[in-house]
């Protein structure tokens, strides 16, 4: 942990890096679900839900990896 960081800081980064860690968990779950009730062997059937599944996983990367920047972060 770095340090000169408050309490308050270093327990929001660990909430967005929980946020963040289910939001790419549940949203990579269900895109493994729709891919796998789509495996008629069309491509669409699989690139859409890669699609979708991309688009849905963005916002749960973008808020663990700034969790975990702020706690990289050091005060100098």
């Amino acid at each position: 942990m770095s340090e000169g960081q408050s309490a308050g800081t270093r327990i929001f980064a660990y909430i967005l890096l929980v946020l963040g860690g289910l939001w790419i968990l549940l949203s990579g779950g269900c895109t493994l679900v729709f891919l796998g009730m789509g495996s008629s062997g069309e491509e669409a059937a699989t690139l859409l839900p890669l699609g979708i599944g991309a688009v849905c996983i963005l916002p749960g990367i973008g808020l663990f990896y700034g969790g975990w920047v702020i706690l990289r972060k050091r005060k100098g």
